[in-house]
């Protein structure tokens, strides 16, 4: 959250006094046909007293950024503001922008016809993979103006490249997230062959995960969809056609039956020069085919478990790994499952913190099991601080929503935020390529998609209150009752207000500290405890006065 003090009222003549409230002074002096102090004493006076018109003639205005349009919902409710928001029609939500061109679409017969703003647009769209059809149909002309507009830059793309899939990305893993996406390969992937001779690389995961898998198909530049598996409603999967991709993974032992071949070892000896690396490789695996856990215990309180699966050779890779990086045991026992499959366990807490400090730690949500997250963040106290900090800082970013406070004080509800967050977004987006299908682009398709929009969602604006509102403002909204965003928004408000007007601020205060002299709370059974209620009290008056009807 962003809050800037823009401006404030100043007298034109400049004076040696920058305090606005001297024009109050001076209004209040007016009324009562008395000198000006130096202390204010007369605004002052105002203020205790009621006489609340005089601080209406000074007005601040704020710039407040990054906060929810649920806080704006409820700080327009509040009378004598003027408030400047972003409109969610002007300004996209999602990454589908499709720009109002204002092509003359019966004039249009040649993509000669177009201005160069117009065919810099129609590249860009085409570039972020939009067809040429869907080009014609967005602006309503012929698909060959398009073609034409496009040929003259020597971008039109064959068939084959199409779907724009980076098909060198596994040549080289010099990047955590190409290692990490490897490692969930090793895993939870594998290369099909067709009876024709061709590949294609399939990951699959529980239908919880599509926002990991999602992220990976925007890494590689897929435009493919996320399908079912064929094994039941609760599985998905991603489908990546290209023999060069395919073929690179070969050669590293990723096959349908990769727990016999999978050369892990070449992988880690190609990775250990970059811990990092090494790293999310590891992490990638342990998302796959990792499980951590802890529970209640009688004798020891918790009882932690933190175990991998897989061939022999990688749980043995896994195991010498974390016994270099993490200081596990390096004589760990692996034990023998069965149809080849391995286990190791790790049961000591100490250990169990080390692999999960050190695989978890400064990661991109992006790219992560987000159950074996929460199972993470829950069972280690660092981990739960960094997750605290950062988690909201993603979700404002990637998203361009807030995220109350309290969602993260439980991982598993932040990380339902965050579907919920994802899920909003591509409906959005797929809401914005169907307007554009149907001729309506720019802000034009961005009014009716906003409709799905939530509260959450991030926005800005300018707002101008006096003196006065601004006072009875902050006794509603810094009172422990108030939403805290609101709360947070008024606390810095009021430290931006201090900095050029201290009296002004220490005036804002939350309502049952109004009146310093005989503090109380207004809001009943609500009351926070800080003050005491307005029923307790009448309550001593009212006793002494039936106590004196009683003598008379």
């Amino acid at each position: 959250m962003i809050v800037d003090l823009i401006a404030y009222t100043q007298r034109v003549v400049p004076t040696s006094d920058k305090n606005p409230l001297d024009i109050v002074e001076e209004a209040a002096s007016i009324c009562y046909d008395s000198s000006m102090t130096d202390d204010y004493k007369i605004a002052k006076g105002c203020k205790a007293s009621g006489h609340y018109s005089v601080l209406e003639h000074i007005n601040f205005t704020f710039y407040v950024k990054d906060v929810s349009r649920a806080l704006l919902a409820q700080i327009s409710r509040h009378r004598h503001i003027s408030m400047s928001v972003m409109s969610q029609r002007y300004v996209p939500y999602g990454n589908t922008v499709i720009p109002d061109l204002k092509i003359d679409a019966l004039n249009t017969k040649s993509y000669n016809d177009l201005s160069e703003y117009q065919k810099n647009n129609i590249i860009k769209l085409y570039d972020d993979g939009y067809s040429t059809a869907d080009i014609g149909d967005f602006y309503g002309i012929a698909k060959r103006v398009v073609q034409g507009c496009i040929k003259q830059q020597q971008k039109l793309r064959t068939l084959s490249e199409s779907k724009q899939i980076q098909k060198d990305y596994f040549k080289n893993i010099d990047t955590p997230i190409k290692a990490y996406i490897l490692g969930l390969i090793a895993t939870d992937g594998n290369i099909a062959t067709h009876k024709d001779g061709r590949h294609n690389l399939n990951i699959t995961q529980h239908v919880e995960q599509r926002y990991l898998l999602q992220n990976i198909i925007s890494q590689i530049k897929d435009n493919g969809k996320l399908n079912k598996d064929g094994h039941g409603n609760k599985g998905i999967k991603i489908q990546v056609q290209d023999e060069i991709i395919c073929n690179d993974l070969i050669n590293m032992g990723i096959t349908p039956r990769k727990t016999c071949k999978l050369n892990i070892d070449k992988i880690i000896e190609m990775l250990s020069s970059d811990e990092n690396l090494l790293r999310n490789f590891i992490r990638g695996i342990v998302d796959g085919d990792g499980h951590i856990s802890y529970r209640p215990n009688d004798k020891c309180g918790k009882y932690y478990t933190f175990d991998v699966s897989g061939s022999e050779d990688v749980v043995h890779a896994v195991r010498d790994v974390f016994s270099k990086y993490c200081k596990t045991p390096y004589d760990k026992k692996v034990l023998n499952n069965c149809d080849n499959g391995h286990r190791v366990t790790y049961s000591a807490e100490r250990d169990v913190k080390s692999i999960c400090e050190w695989l978890y730690s400064n990661i991109d949500y992006r790219f992560v099991h987000l159950r074996k997250l929460c199972a993470v963040v829950s069972l280690d106290e660092n981990l739960k601080n960094e997750f605290n900090k950062k988690f909201k800082d993603f979700i404002e970013k990637e998203f361009k929503m807030v995220i109350p406070d309290s969602f993260l004080k439980n991982p598993y509800t932040a990380v339902e935020f965050l579907r919920a967050a994802f899920d909003v977004r591509q409906s959005y987006n797929r809401f914005v390529y169907s307007q554009a299908k149907q001729g309506k682009t720019g802000e034009k398709a961005y009014e009716d998609a906003r409709a799905v929009l939530p509260n959450a969602c991030c926005t800005e604006f300018y707002i101008t209150m006096n003196a006065r509102a601004l006072i009875e403002m902050s006794h509603l909204r810094l009172c422990s009752r108030a939403q805290k965003e609101i709360r947070e928004m008024f606390t810095e408000m009021k430290k931006e207000v201090a900095q050029v007007c201290p009296e002004v601020a220490n005036w804002m205060v939350p309502s049952c500290e109004a009146n310093p002299k005989y503090p109380f709370c207004p809001e009943g059974r609500g009351c926070c405890g800080r003050h005491p209620r307005l029923a307790d009290v009448y309550k001593p008056i009212e006793k002494n006065k039936e106590v004196i009807d009683a003598n008379t």
